[in-house]
Formats: C-alpha cells, sequence, structure tokens
C-alpha cells in the first residue's frame, strides 16, 4: 500500500470496528510492521489535530479508537438521545474514585475508607461498564475485587490510569492505611443506601474525591 491508502485503511478500520485496536492488530491486517503502523497513526493523529475536523484518534491503555472531539458535544447531544447517559450520585462518584485511584479494591475496603455500606453505588458501575470484577483477594471468603475498565477512561478522557488527576495527599494517605489493612470481607447487616440521596449529577473532567 502507499502512504495515503495505509492511513485511509487505518481510519476504515478504526471506524468499522468501533472500539480500540492494538497497533499490532492493525499491522497484521495491513501487512506491514508495528513501528511503520504507529507512524502513520501518529501521521493521522496530527491530520485530524491540524485540520477542521470533528474527529481524532485517541489512545486508551496502548489502544486506538476514533472518537468525537469535545467542543462538538453539545452539537450531538441535540441529535441523540440521553436515555443512556451516565447519571451519577455524589456517592456512586466518590466509590469510583476511590476505586480508580486504589484498585484493585474489595468491596469491604471501599466501605472502610467511606464509612458507609456502597453495594448499590458497585452494582450501577458495574452495570454501567465501569468497574469490573478483576480478581478475588486472598483472604477468607476470597471477596471479589474491583478495577476499572476501559470504558471509565474512554468517559473521563484518559489515556491510562497514569492520566488520573492528582488529589490531596491527606485523603491518599487515608486510603493507604485503609488497604494496608487489608481487612477480610465481612458480614454486614442492612447496608445504608445513598443511591439518589444527592441528585444526579453529570460528568465532569475530574472525578469528584471529596468525602461526604
Amino acid at each position: 500500500m502507499d502512504t495515503v491508502n495505509i492511513k485511509a485503511a487505518i481510519e476504515a478500520m478504526l471506524f468499522a470496528k468501533g472500539e480500540p485496536l492494538s497497533a499490532d492488530e492493525m499491522a497484521a491486517a495491513l501487512e506491514i510492521s508495528r513501528e511503520e503502523t504507529i507512524k502513520k497513526i501518529t501521521e493521522l493523529i496530527d491530520d485530524y489535530t491540524s485540520e477542521d475536523r470533528g474527529i481524532n484518534i485517541v489512545q486508551i491503555n496502548g489502544c486506538y479508537e476514533l472518537a468525537t472531539k469535545k467542543e462538538f458535544y453539545t452539537v450531538l447531544a441535540s441529535l441523540v438521545s440521553r436515555d443512556n447517559n451516565y447519571q451519577f450520585t455524589e456517592a456512586m462518584l466518590e466509590t469510583l474514585s476511590i476505586i480508580a485511584y486504589r484498585q484493585p479494591v474489595t468491596r469491604s475496603q471501599v466501605e472502610d475508607i467511606r464509612g458507609v455500606g456502597c453495594s448499590g453505588q458497585i452494582s450501577r458501575l458495574v452495570e454501567y461498564g465501569l468497574i469490573y470484577e478483576s480478581d478475588r483477594l486472598n483472604a477468607p471468603g476470597r471477596p471479589f475485587l474491583f478495577s476499572t475498565t476501559d470504558e471509565f477512561l474512554r468517559l473521563f478522557n484518559l489515556r491510562s490510569l497514569e492520566d488520573l488527576p492528582e488529589i490531596s495527599e491527606d485523603l491518599l494517605g487515608q486510603m493507604k492505611l485503609e488497604l494496608e489493612s487489608e481487612t477480610p470481607e465481612k458480614e454486614t447487616g442492612e447496608e445504608e443506601n445513598n443511591d439518589g440521596t444527592a441528585g444526579e449529577i453529570k460528568v465532569e473532567d475530574e472525578v469528584n474525591t471529596d468525602e461526604e
């Protein structure tokens, strides 16, 4: 393939796939080296950045996908249904923040940090596809460990977890102390349900990590 066709083929693959593709996958399909593929992807990213285009290529955990540019979100919102938008309570955002910064963690460990039950929030975040059961803790009861997904990175416009914004040292220290105790999953009674108590909140650029 010549230079133009390789870039066009990469664009076509990203569009057709509709989800992140690795450079290795694209290189295999194009029958060229990984280095050459990354070079063409970089050129495409520069093209989208310099031209008056409504889309760009974003990198998520080392993979690439097509995405609309932020400045056109308002325009797009008028064309699509809002029914499937993520809607968060303060409790859900706080739970998601703890998991994002201290993953993998158990539900019990998140509750130790928050000081209240969060099974409802975790269930909703799993339903949204923002977290998943990544493993089990080697402790009595073998509780599930939760981690964030690529959808979480995509939603908050992050290339990887290293792009998470910094949070206060006090809060990080509190999380570290709680998790180092490695409290096993404990039997709990009826948990406090925080869903809906703080109203609906739209996603912002940063996750709210303030304590309730």
